[in-house]
C-alpha cells in the first residue's frame, strides 16, 4: 500500500508543469524516503530547492530546507544540517513567519548539542522558552525543559539537570497528556535511579504506575515494567529490589510496594522458588488490601493460583482460583458499567447538540422574518448587513472547520498509538506462550512430546513476528513480507540446528505488504512447509535446497514451496507426526479460500492458489 502511494507520487512528480506544485510534491517524496532511501530523498530534496522560485512560497522554502537538514543529520553530516537550518531560519526571520521558529530552536539547540557547542545549545533553547512563556503557552515549555536536562545529565551536572527535570514535570502536570507526562516521569525516574536520588525515584515511580493504572493500563504486564536490566542476575534483580521497598514504604507509595513485591515474586517462580514466591505474592496483596484495585488485585489472585498451582498444593490454588473467579465477574461488571455510562454520555451529547441545532434554527427564522419586514425601507442596509452576515459565518466556519481537523489529526495520532500499544502487547503475550512452551519442553523426559511442543513453540513464534513487525513499521495495517519471511526462515534454521551450508533457503517474493488476516494463517501455513522440509527431506544428511515463492500469477496470490530432498512418500513413511501439519495447512487454506495441491518431483512440491480478493 505504501508502495503504490509512492508510486502515484512519483507520476504527479514527473507530470507536473508548475515549479511550485512539483518543489511540493518533491518535498513529500523526500520525506517519505527520509528513513528508508537517503540516496532517494536527497536527489528529491536537492530537485525541489533547484526548482522552487526564490520569491514567495516561504512555508514550503522553510520547510524544504528544515527537512533537508533532519536528512543530513540522520546521515551523520552535522555540520552541513546546521547550515541548512539557518538557511530556514533566515527565511523566516525575512517573512516573518514566526509559527516556524519553535521546530527551528529545537533543531538548532540539538545539533550544536550535538557539535558538543553547549553555550550555543542552551542560547536556542532559552530562546524557545522566551517564546513560549510571551505567548502564555506553559504546557509546551516542558520539551526545552526536558532537553535542558538530558544534556546536563549526560555533561555530569546532576544539580542543573534535576532543576530542569522538575520545571518540565511542572509544566506537564498541568494536562497530563498521556504521551507526554508518562515519558517524562519515566525519564527523570530513570534519571533518579542512576544517580543514588531513591527517595525521589521512589516518588516520581509510585506517580508513573498510578497513572498509569488511572488510564486503565495494565501496569504489571511485561512491557510497563521500569525494573529489568540487561545482563542482571535474579539473585542481583532481587536484591535490589529490595533496597528500594524501605523508599516506597516510607512515601506509602503503594503502587510501588505493590509493583516491587509482584516483580520478586516473578523472579522467584522462574527460579521454582514457589514459597518464596507466594510470600512475595501475598506481600503484594496485603500492601493494596484497602484499596478499590480489583485488576490488581486480579493479578495477584493469579499469580498465588499458579504458585500453588505449580508446588502441587491443589487445595490452596483451588482457593486462589476462586478468589480470582468472584474478581473476574467484578471486573466484567465494571466494564459493562463504564460502557453504559459512556454510552449515556453521548446520548445526552447528541440530545444538546439537537436541542442546540432547533434553537439556532429558531434564531434564524425570527432573525429572517425581521429582515423580511424592514426590507423595504433598509434595502442598502439589509444587503451591507448580509454580505457582513455571509464574511463572518465563512469565517466562523473555517475556525470551526480547523478546529475539527484538529481533533481529526489529534484523534488520528492517538489510534496510531494505541494499534502499536495492541500490536506490542500482543506480541509480548504470545512471546510469553512461547517461552512457557519452551519451558514445559524441557522439562518433559519423552522426546516426540518435546518435539511437539517446539513445533507449536515455532507455530506461535510466527505470529509473534508479525505484531513486531506491525509495532515497529510505520505501515500498521499491512506486514512487510520479505522482511517477515526473512526472519521466519532464519528462526526456523535455527530452531533445528541445521548445519551451515548444508540446507539453503532461497526466497522470491513478489508481494511486499499483506494484510493482517492473511498474513498470519499464512504465516503458519509456511512455517508448516518449511520445517517438514528441514525436518524430513534431508534426513539422510544429504545437502539441499529449499525454494519459496510467493507472487501473483494470472490474477491469483500464489505460495509455492519446492525442495529437492528424498520425496513424498519417504517422508510420510518415516514421519507419521508430520500428518498433523499437513492436517492444519488444510485447515488455513479452506479458510483462505486456497487450493492445496502437493506433487514428487525430485524432490516435494507445494503450491497453494489464493484469490486475490480475499488478500485485498
Amino acid at each position: 500500500m505504501h508502495g503504490q502511494k509512492i508510486d502515484s507520487l512519483r507520476l504527479r512528480y514527473e507530470g507536473a508543469s508548475d515549479p511550485v506544485d512539483k518543489a511540493r510534491l518533491g518535498l513529500i517524496l523526500g520525506k517519505s524516503y527520509l528513513y528508508k532511501n537517503q540516496d532517494s530523498a536527497s536527489y528529491y530534496f536537492e530537485a525541489a530547492k533547484k526548482i522552487l522560485p526564490a520569491e514567495g512560497n516561504d512555508s514550503l522554502y522553510i520547510v524544504l530546507y528544515e527537512r533537508s537538514s533532519a536528512l543530513e543529520e540522520f546521515k551523520g553530516n552535522n555540520t552541513e544540517a546546521i547550515r541548512l537550518v539557518y538557511i530556514s531560519l533566515a527565511r523566516i526571520k525575512q517573512s516573518g513567519r514566526n509559527e516556524f521558529l519553535d521546530k527551528t530552536y529545537n533543531l538548532l539547540g540539538r545539533y550544536h548539542m550535538r557539535a558538543t557547542r553547549y553555550d550555543s545549545a542552551v542560547y536556542f533553547w532559552n530562546l524557545l522558552l522566551k517564546k513560549y512563556d510571551e505567548a502564555g503557552l506553559k504546557y509546551d515549555m516542558w520539551l526545552p525543559y526536558h532537553l535542558l536536562a538530558e544534556m546536563y545529565k549526560n555533561l555530569g551536572d546532576w544539580t542543573k539537570s534535576k532543576e530542569f527535570f522538575s520545571k518540565s514535570l511542572e509544566c506537564v502536570r498541568l494536562q497530563k497528556i498521556p504521551k507526554d507526562y508518562l515519558f517524562l516521569l519515566y525519564t527523570y525516574m530513570l534519571a533518579c535511579e542512576t544517580e543514588g536520588e531513591i527517595d525521589l525515584y521512589s516518588q516520581l515511580k509510585d506517580e508513573y504506575l498510578s497513572f498509569k493504572h488511572e488510564k486503565g493500563m495494565d501496569i504489571l504486564g511485561t512491557e510497563h515494567s521500569t525494573m529489568n536490566r540487561i545482563n542482571e542476575t535474579p539473585a542481583d534483580r532481587i536484591k535490589r529490589l529490595n533496597n528500594y521497598l524501605p523508599y516506597h514504604i516510607k512515601n506509602q507509595s503503594n503502587f510501588s510496594i505493590c509493583d516491587t513485591y509482584y516483580r520478586i515474586g516473578e523472579i522467584y517462580m522462574g527460579e521454582k522458588k514457589y514459597d518464596d514466591a507466594i510470600l512475595a505474592f501475598t506481600r503484594m496483596l496485603a500492601s493494596i488490601d484497602s484499596l478499590d484495585l480489583p485488576l490488581m488485585k486480579f493479578a495477584g489472585q493469579t499469580a498465588l493460583h499458579n504458585a500453588y498451582l505449580m508446588k502441587k498444593d491443589y487445595k490452596n490454588a483451588l482457593i486462589h482460583y476462586k478468589i480470582k473467579y468472584a474478581l473476574h465477574d467484578s471486573l466484567l461488571h465494571i466494564e459493562k458499567q463504564k460502557q453504559m455510562n459512556e454510552l449515556m454520555v453521548k446520548y445526552e451529547s447528541v440530545e444538546k447538540e439537537k436541542q442546540l441545532a432547533e434553537t439556532t434554527l429558531h434564531l434564524e427564522s425570527s432573525k429572517k422574518n425581521q429582515q423580511f419586514l424592514g426590507f423595504g425601507m433598509f434595502v442598502a442596509l439589509a444587503i451591507s448587513g448580509l454580505i457582513y452576515y455571509a464574511l463572518r459565518t465563512k469565517l466562523r466556519s473555517n475556525r470551526q472547520l480547523e478546529e475539527k481537523n484538529k481533533v481529526i489529526t489529534h484523534a488520528l495520532e492517538e489510534k496510531d498509538i494505541l494499534l502499536r500499544e495492541i500490536h506490542h502487547r500482543v506480541k509480548n503475550n504470545l512471546q510469553m506462550i512461547s517461552a512457557l512452551l519452551y519451558l514445559h519442553g524441557k522439562s518433559l523426559d519423552d522426546s516426540s512430546a518435546q518435539v511437539a511442543l517446539m513445533e507449536s513453540q515455532n507455530r506461535v513464534q510466527s505470529m509473534a513476528m508479525i505484531h513486531q513487525n506491525l509495532y515497529h513499521n510505520e505501515n500498521l495495517l499491512g506486514v512487510g513480507v520479505k522482511e517477515y519471511l526473512d526472519k521466519l526462515i532464519h528462526h526456523l534454521t535455527d530452531s533445528y540446528n541445521i548445519e551451515k551450508n548444508r540446507i539453503a533457503v532461497h526466497r522470491n517474493i513478489e508481494i511486499e505488504y499483506l494484510d493482517v488476516d492473511t498474513i498470519i494463517p499464512l504465516a503458519l501455513i509456511i512455517n508448516e512447509l518449511i520445517s517438514n522440509a528441514l525436518k524430513y527431506a534431508f534426513n539422510d544428511g544429504r545437502q539441499g535446497v529449499i525454494d519459496v515463492f510467493l507472487g501473483s500469477v494470472n490474477g491469483q496470490l500464489v505460495l509455492e514451496v519446492k525442495d529437492n530432498g528424498i520425496g513424498l512418500s519417504t517422508k510420510e513413511s518415516n514421519a507419521p507426526q508430520g500428518n498433523f501439519g499437513f492436517k492444519l495447512i488444510s485447515i488455513l487454506a479452506d479458510r483462505l479460500g486456497a487450493t492445496f495441491q502437493t506433487r514428487s518431483d525430485h524432490g516435494t512440491v507445494v503450491t497453494l492458489l489464493f484469490p486475490f480478493s480475499k488478500v485485498a
